[in-house]
């Protein structure tokens, strides 16, 4: 289904559900655009929250998410509802986005309990170099890169706003063990089984975004040469002159629009590093706009060398896109009229 170029999901029966993951990046972006005098997204925030908090897994004592669907990677199949680092991170993150402006202790106290998910359920090491936590399933001891990282930011972020030392330390090791795994050229491998060796778009996004994170979350500075090298690879490697973004580094196609959203987002999170980094990223958004918009509201999923899959996906897509969008806007609040 993923490889089709029609949407034949509603033949086969695919139920519609709500996506956990989906309904954080919605959040996020709700709380992007409150900021720069959106007013009707206060209502929005309040309903994502409570979405939120209905979908969370069942299978923990924490607060965690998973997906509302049975997913494959390239070696297994996750359940349905089965909790993961990813959609957890996510989830907690735009409980916290909400908590900086609200200050409620509830947003706080789940985003804390999904911190402690990590630490005690999927927080492992080997000897004095490796940390790391296991993504997708708690049963797997794998090194995934993005995983590490996006799990350090959160526990270094509620470290931040609890005053709770006991979430950096394990935070710390495994983003150095990451941080170690970065190539001499910048690139970082998704992971390190010998199933995981690809270098990809939004993966790397995650990474330095997660880096810049923890750096500005703890105030170090000690990851500052692995975020340029990362950087200056990302952007060598990833974007074509005309705007469009490469999936892989070392071919165009296919070109997604989830790869297309995460590099607006890095572009202007490293927009200190490079000068013409907002311009790139509005060039990237008019490509997208030209070549993956649809006139009856969303973007297609991806445009392949001969054809475009113009399917429509909530979370992989449209979530993606409306953060990216949001923080483009936040970017030029004078664009938001």
């Amino acid at each position: 289904m993923k490889r089709s170029f029609i949407n034949i999901r509603g033949l086969a029966f695919v139920p519609k559900t709500q996506n956990p993951k989906a309904i954080a990046l919605f959040l996020s972006t709700s709380v992007k655009l409150s900021k720069i005098g959106m007013d009707q997204q206060k209502e929005d925030v309040d309903t994502l929250i409570e979405r939120l908090i209905a979908l969370r897994s069942r299978e923990s004592s924490y607060w965690c998410w998973g997906y509302s669907f049975p997913w494959q990677t390239r070696t297994i199949v996750v359940p349905s509802g089965s909790p993961n680092l990813v959609g957890t991170t996510f989830a907690a993150q735009a409980l916290l986005d909400v908590y900086e402006e609200r200050r409620d202790p509830k947003l706080l106290s789940m985003a804390v309990s999904a911190a402690e998910y990590l630490l005690h359920e999927l927080y492992w090491t080997d000897g004095a170099s490796v940390a790391s936590f296991s993504y997708p399933l708690r049963s797997l001891r794998s090194q995934v890169h993005n995983a590490n990282f996006l799990a350090a930011a959160l526990l270094c972020r509620v470290s931040k706003y609890t005053g709770d030392a006991k979430f950096l330390d394990p935070a710390l090791r495994a983003a150095r063990y990451s941080a170690s795994r970065q190539h001499s050229d910048g690139s970082w491998d998704y992971g390190e089984s010998a199933s995981q060796k690809w270098i990809d778009n939004f993966h790397t996004g995650y990474n330095l975004c997660a880096l810049q994170s923890i750096s500005r979350d703890t105030e170090t500075t000690e990851f500052d040469a692995c975020i340029r090298r990362g950087f200056e690879f990302y952007r060598a490697h990833f974007f074509r002159e005309d705007g469009a973004v490469r999936y892989f580094h070392d071919r165009t196609y296919p070109i997604d629009i989830h790869c297309t959203a995460q590099s607006i987002i890095t572009l202007l999170a490293f927009k200190q590093l490079d000068g013409e980094n907002v311009a790139l990223a509005g060039s990237v958004f008019r490509w997208a706009m030209n070549h993956m918009w649809d006139d009856k509201g969303f973007f297609y999923y991806r445009v392949l060398r001969f054809c475009t899959i113009r399917t429509s996906y909530m979370r992989w897509s449209q979530a993606w896109m409306a953060l990216a969008i949001s923080s483009l806007l936040c970017e030029s609040p004078a664009h938001a009229t």
